[in-house]
């Protein structure tokens, strides 16, 4: 069971985006009872934010029981990546139920991690959730430059659809 939990939560990026979406769900659902404090800890908390990401897209009120077990996963393991990516799980989940002032500590603790990690996906993920907190809390101004942020970082590791998909947001 501990090689399934760990080839689902390791897939997470690749399913969600290639058309996989219903099929990883139930994957991931085949694969939660076998996730417990005994499963190694990477693997556990890379598989509790995987659910977390997952859910945070279709059903935020079960996103944010997951993404809740995800940050304590990650703050106990030490890893900034996973940590960044619950963080982002729960703010987004938080800010798809109009709960956006409950997520903007998250935002902030997300961005702090993030300045110490090269561009990548979670970055870019981090300023978009930062932006969106800004712009719907009526600051525009500080919105743009992050969106626009996360929009290069985006570009910069060849993601070109999706940047410009959120550049359509800016027009």
């Amino acid at each position: 069971p501990q090689l399934g939990v760990a080839i689902v939560s390791s897939g997470e990026a690749i399913w969600v985006c290639q058309s996989l979406y219903s099929a990883y769900l139930g994957w991931l659902e085949r694969a939660t009872p076998h996730v417990d404090p005994a499963t190694p800890p990477p693997v556990r908390a890379r598989f509790l934010c995987a659910k977390a990401q997952t859910l945070m897209m279709t059903t935020a009120v079960q996103a944010l029981d997951a993404a809740d077990e995800a940050i304590e996963a990650a703050r106990e393991l030490g890893d900034p990546i996973e940590l960044a990516r619950s963080l982002n799980a729960k703010g987004f989940s938080l800010y798809s139920l109009k709960r956006g002032a409950e997520a903007v500590e998250l935002a902030e603790e997300s961005m702090r991690i993030i300045a110490a990690l090269p561009t990548g996906r979670t970055c870019a993920q981090s300023k978009l959730l930062a932006a969106d907190l800004r712009g719907a809390s009526g600051d525009p101004d500080a919105a743009i430059p992050l969106m626009r942020e996360a929009i290069d970082d985006l570009r910069a590791f060849g993601a070109d659809g999706l940047a410009n998909w959120l550049e359509q947001d800016l027009l």
